[in-house]
């Protein structure tokens, strides 16, 4: 891919929910295979691309362990 962000390091199942920076949910979206990696390219819930800005990305894996990550989405 030539752009978007890459999720490495994940458990067979995840869900990761995106928010911005007023908390306010822009994407979401899940992984169930054995890959470890999920390229996301960074459009909302409606294939819409995100604007430049900070979000957080909350990624909870099939046992309920939580992550949160802060983005950085510069275009």
């Amino acid at each position: 891919p030539k752009s978007g962000i890459i999720f490495d390091g994940l458990t067979g199942s995840v869900d990761i929910v995106i928010y911005n920076v007023a908390g306010r949910k822009v994407a979401t979206f899940s992984k169930s295979d054995n890959e470890s990696r999920y390229h996301w390219d960074v459009t909302n819930d409606e294939g819409v691309p995100l604007a430049s800005g900070v979000y957080v990305a909350v990624i909870t894996s099939g046992s309920g362990e939580r992550l949160l990550e802060k983005i950085m989405v510069v275009k």
